[in-house]
């Protein structure tokens, strides 16, 4: 076979080298221009911030520690039952009074029942506490419901509630001298309307201590 023969079979080869390193060229001039960056760990970072906002990571800011006549002291949170009724206790200057109520803010009832949550026990053991602190202090027990249900049944059923709180509080050993009955007051005192939503009509359902003597 001739040189001229072998030439013209190998001549589409050089065209081939060209184009494969003008390719190769752009592709390294492309990388040379690219900002290669570090992997981000997402999963560090949601790690990151649920440990910043988790409440168990941070202290309680709202936890006050009140002292008892004992010299005892417990912490409870401020806002609550237990801290507003000791620090009114321990207030010279505010005076017990037929018009002086403190509501539980921990304490439910079954729907529709009289039967104590069992998760109601703390606040309740909390209360007998502070009354065995101040055997001076009398307290009446009440019970109210929102407008939702007739009058009748409302009375029935904040006077069970009364009665059951009144009974739960003498079991945990405050003195019967101490408790000055319990009384179901139904909606009398209920502000907010029948027509209203579930939430807004919660406030009016409570259970409170009225305080006679202190």
């Amino acid at each position: 076979m001739s040189d001229a023969n072998t030439f013209e079979k190998n001549a589409w080869l050089l065209p081939l080298v060209l184009l494969i390193g003008l390719v190769g060229l752009s592709v390294w001039f492309f990388n040379r221009n690219v900002e290669v960056r570090e992997p981000v760990s997402f999963t560090d970072t949601i790690s990151t911030v649920i440990t910043a906002v988790s409440p168990e990571s941070k202290p309680d800011t709202l936890r006050k520690t009140v002292v008892l006549p004992d010299g005892s002291s417990l912490p409870f949170s401020k806002g609550t039952m237990e801290f507003k009724l000791v620090e009114f206790l321990n207030d010279n200057s505010r005076a017990a009074g037929k018009d002086v109520w403190f509501d539980f803010d921990d304490v439910n009832f079954d729907l529709n029942s009289s039967n104590i949550t069992t998760e109601s026990q703390t606040q309740l053991l909390n209360i007998a506490t502070i009354f065995k602190q101040y055997p001076k202090l009398k307290a009446k027990v009440g019970g109210y419901t929102d407008k939702s249900a007739n009058e009748p049944a409302n009375v029935k059923l904040s006077q069970e509630r009364a009665d059951a709180l009144q009974k739960a509080l003498l079991a945990f050993g405050v003195s019967d001298i101490q408790l000055a009955g319990a009384e179901g007051y139904g909606s009398q005192f209920a502000s907010v309307p029948a027509t209203a939503s579930e939430e807004e009509r919660r406030p009016d359902r409570r259970m409170s201590l009225g305080i006679r003597e202190k």
